[in-house]
């Protein structure tokens, strides 16, 4: 199975104000996320996260890199503007692959995973924008634009499924 995510913001305490996330403390917030992902994604499962694990820079490896570690499935990520590491500290962290964009096939349409949905303009028409970083502005775009916003604050703060990203292209017409 492939999930997709983004936007956790873990150790970031302003992120529950500024996007009104349910939480009293990043601890909370961190413990929740983390219960919802590995509710539903199992060790075997793909996952794509689109950006924004943390604010937090070098000097925090280590707390970052135990959260990471808790996290079920295997792990890609699609860098984000807040993500600080370089790519191979995110491997040793552990990551199967880093990226700054990447194009996926699924069910014969192709996808592109981006953190940031500005790059809209450069997808072609027969491709779905998949995208994190603007966490509560919109969910998706769907029909006029092929987006869809894979983000914890539109997604109940749980990982989306390829089954539930096909569900919504379908009942929106973005097939």
């Amino acid at each position: 199975m492939k999930w997709f995510t983004g936007d956790y913001h873990l150790g970031h305490k302003a992120i529950i104000r500024i996007c009104n996330r349910p939480w009293k403390n990043e601890k909370q917030m961190e413990k929740e996320i983390i219960h919802n992902r590995n509710e539903l994604v199992k060790q075997d499962d793909e996952v794509w996260e689109l950006g924004d694990i943390t604010m937090l820079g070098p000097d925090r490896r280590p707390f970052i890199e135990s959260r990471i570690k808790q996290f079920n499935g295997n792990k890609h990520l699609i860098l984000g503007n807040h993500d600080r590491f370089n790519a191979f500290t995110y491997v040793e962290m552990g990551y199967i692959t880093v990226h700054t964009a990447l194009k996926i096939e699924m069910r014969g349409i192709t996808f592109v995973l981006c953190h940031d949905p500005s790059v809209y303009d450069v997808v072609k028409e027969d491709s779905v924008l998949l995208c994190a970083h603007v966490h509560g502005l919109f969910d998706d775009l769907l029909p006029k634009s092929r987006v869809i916003n894979v983000g914890v604050d539109v997604r109940d703060y749980k990982p989306i499924s390829e089954d539930e990203i096909f569900e919504i292209l379908e009942k929106k017409g973005g097939l």
